[in-house]
């Protein structure tokens, strides 16, 4: 699966014209009294890429970080 999104991302790369969107970004917001305190967003590249955001200053970076691993792990890849 890996080396498909790979070379979907070269073909990208490569041709004049614009490819269809693969369906491997996302984007997941996690919401806490109705306000989010976590966004995490994959991103286009020939590596994974990943923006968290830590929107509520009481949560601790080391679960953000955790979640987004746990995203990551769960594509199965």
């Amino acid at each position: 699966m890996a080396v498909a999104r790979r070379g979907w991302q070269l073909v990208d790369t490569f041709l004049p014209v614009p490819v269809p969107p693969m369906p491997f970004v996302y984007h997941f917001d996690f919401v806490r009294d109705g306000e989010p305190v976590l966004t995490v967003e994959r991103l286009w590249g020939l590596r994974d890429r990943y923006v968290v955001h830590v929107r509520d200053p009481e949560l601790d970076p080391v679960l953000a970080l955790c979640m987004a691993v746990g995203l990551d792990a769960l594509q199965s890849r």
